[in-house]
């Protein structure tokens, strides 16, 4: 008998095995791939869950050599990061499709080199979009050609990139 703690090994008696062994053929790997996991199903798997961004970032990872040498950790916050900047960008497209928006211009396209009377602060304080945690509107008038619509389609697309919806409006449909 062993006693408890000791080194020795407790000896067991030998014993014939009924079963028979059967050799497996090694499943082929990718040479820079460890892990013998077939890509498609989980392509597949991750579209069906309407991961779209994790499928085309996981496509873009399997033709790039470089970043199958990542860790894993690194490997999945990319297919992450790409998943939520598509749902993002979804969710922005949405939000400029909603907003009915007559011209597609952004508030760096403004140029304040002509004289139009755009106040560059003031500007620069609208494009916080504060006052819509305020609670307030912007009504914007002057005369004709002087850009009006061109700043208002410009706020209103620098709110949707914020994550606001806007809906464009001439004052001619409000009263």
């Amino acid at each position: 008998t062993a006693a408890i703690g000791s080194n020795s090994r407790r000896q067991f008696p030998d014993y014939q095995s009924n079963t028979t062994t059967f050799a497996v053929p090694r499943i082929t790997t990718h040479p820079q791939r460890r892990s013998p996991i077939l890509i498609h199903p989980t392509l597949d798997n991750l579209r069906s869950l309407k991961l779209h961004g994790m499928v085309q970032a996981l496509e873009s990872q399997m033709q790039t050599p470089d970043t199958l040498e990542l860790p894993f950790d690194d490997r999945l916050g990319i297919l992450v990061d790409a998943e939520m900047i598509r749902r993002e960008n979804s969710r922005l497209q949405g939000r400029l499709r909603a907003s009915q928006l007559k011209q597609s211009v952004c508030i760096e396209d403004l140029d304040f080199r002509t004289t139009r009377g755009l106040d560059r602060s003031l500007i620069a304080t609208l494009s916080t979009c504060q006052w819509l945690q305020l609670h307030r509107n912007i009504v914007i008038d002057g005369p004709t050609g002087s850009g009006k619509s061109f700043l208002a389609s410009a706020l209103a697309q620098k709110c949707c990139r914020d994550g606001y919806s806007v809906l464009y409006q001439r004052s001619t449909k409000l009263f």
